[in-house]
């Protein structure tokens, strides 16, 4: 398949998308071929105003994704400082091209390290209005090696994220703060861990519920905020304050 007939592609399976899950495996299919292993797309900037906390979809290594949002990484990562700043794509290590490197920031790229995250760029995402967003791609490769890949796909890329991005905001991921959501707060544990990365199981024993009784609150708490699986409730949930992780 040409060029232009892969593009195509992933744009009609992007618009054909009825949830995050199913824009995250059209951006994973078309990206992975590509070389770039790891994605992230977190929102800075919602439609409604600045967000509670940036919101992160991710395929990093969730432990890794864990700790960058436990860790508040995001305010004192230059790398989220300078996408809000710039309009084009960039690679990490450009970034000490326009500030100092913080010890904080030393710690962030060794800490992802052992991770096998060793290189990646981003794609700053700016509008509609006031809407600020960011899609970056990582890999185990080389510095040297991935930004010769990087920069051959630069344009591709954001692409790629402009088009992911405005389908996530279409598929409502982010609600009208005018619009009360209610969770139980029964509810509001369970997603909690489940946002965590734990099993039905494991939220089972930590709660002392049964298995089919975490399963029952996460459908409910889809319920309730109008979503139609628990990777887009975490998100929505996430977004407007209702759980913090």
């Amino acid at each position: 398949m040409n060029y232009l007939g892969k593009i195509d592609n992933y744009i009609r399976d992007v618009d054909a998308a009825q949830n995050i899950e199913e824009v995250c495996v059209a951006v994973r299919t078309h990206i992975e071929p590509q070389g770039f292993e790891r994605f992230t797309y977190a929102l800075l900037i919602s439609p409604h105003g600045p967000v509670n906390k940036p919101l992160y979809i991710s395929t990093y290594p969730s432990e890794w994704a864990n700790r960058y949002v436990q860790q508040k990484y995001a305010s004192r990562d230059l790398i989220m400082r300078f996408v809000a700043t710039t309009l084009r794509p960039f690679l990490w290590d450009e970034v000490s091209e326009h500030a100092e490197i913080t010890k904080v920031q030393h710690q962030i790229f060794n800490e992802a390290s052992d991770f096998n995250i060793l290189s990646g760029g981003s794609v700053p995402i700016h509008g509609p209005g006031a809407v600020k967003a960011s899609f970056a791609v990582a890999s185990s490769l080389p510095e040297p090696e991935f930004a010769r890949l990087f920069l051959a796909q630069r344009h591709e890329l954001h692409l790629v994220a402009t088009y992911a991005h405005e389908r996530m905001l279409d598929i409502g991921l982010i609600k009208d703060p005018r619009l009360s959501f209610k969770l139980t707060p029964r509810e509001v544990d369970v997603l909690t861990w489940t946002a965590c990365g734990k099993t039905a199981w494991e939220i089972s024993e930590i709660l002392s519920l049964s298995e089919d009784t975490v399963r029952e609150y996460i459908k409910n708490a889809c319920r309730a905020l109008n979503t139609n699986n628990k990777t887009h409730a975490i998100a929505v949930a996430l977004v407007n304050g209702l759980i913090i992780i």
